[in-house]
């Protein structure tokens, strides 16, 4: 309670260090953050969470999407925009960290709070458990159109087998492709194939031509069969 209560006292700081602005959104009032760093009043309950901590020596890699260094984000948290707001994705995690205001330690924010961030032009939104094979989380959006398709960016931990060894974080990304209202997990050109079952012949043929590997490439393979199955006449 006392670590809580000092994180919001912490943010109440941090908000009166942000400007603001307002933006009209159909009858809905937003609040559009430009620039946390800078002077405005708000609510400090909007960055409320507990402390994360880091995972230290003796791991190979990093537990983070993209980076391992603090990365401007935007962030939609409880309808309000942020932007420039530097942050961590912890993937192994599925958790978004940032720094308190004094950069004393860092704080993983709520993720049921957040909507959506874009974070080094990828775009995620955080998504309820909509099927048994996709659990709460966020989910990079890869593609929409007469199918969706997306990615649960993620990470592992292979424990080292010696003691002098490191343990790595090794990347295990999920994909899923959505057609109608089905939901299927792709991990393969077999798997891809059978999410697009009533294009299968010509899906087939697009990805021998094109020479699309699953394999070698998931996300292209992905968005190059899903912008061509969008394509195709019903």
């Amino acid at each position: 309670m006392i670590k809580k209560l000092i994180i919001t006292l912490v943010f109440q700081l941090l908000l009166l260090h942000a400007t603001v602005s307002f933006s009209q959104v159909e009858n809905n009032s937003n609040f559009f953050i430009t620039d946390y760093t800078q002077n405005i009043a708000s609510s400090s309950s909007l960055f409320n969470g507990s402390e994360y901590a880091m995972y230290g020596n003796g791991y190979s890699g990093h537990p983070f999407f993209g980076s391992k260094d603090f990365t401007p984000a935007t962030i939609v948290f409880n309808g309000i925009n942020y932007q420039n707001v530097p942050l961590l994705f912890d993937i192994v995690l599925n958790e978004i960290v940032i720094k308190d205001y004094t950069e004393s330690y860092f704080i993983r924010l709520q993720s049921d709070r957040i909507s959506s961030f874009n974070i080094a032009d990828h775009h995620f939104s955080y998504m309820e458990a909509v099927s048994p094979i996709m659990d709460a989380g966020f989910y990079e959006v890869l593609f929409l159109g007469k199918a969706e398709a997306y990615s649960k960016r993620k990470k592992i931990i292979i424990t080292a087998k010696a003691s002098s060894d490191n343990s790595s974080f090794i990347a295990a990304d999920l994909f899923y492709i959505k057609v109608d209202t089905e939901i299927y997990s792709v991990a393969s050109t077999s798997g891809l194939l059978k999410a697009f079952a009533k294009k299968k012949n010509e899906i087939k043929t697009f990805m021998v031509n094109n020479k699309i590997n699953f394999k070698k490439d998931p996300d292209s393979a992905i968005l190059l069969t899903c912008q061509f199955y969008n394509s195709l006449t019903d």
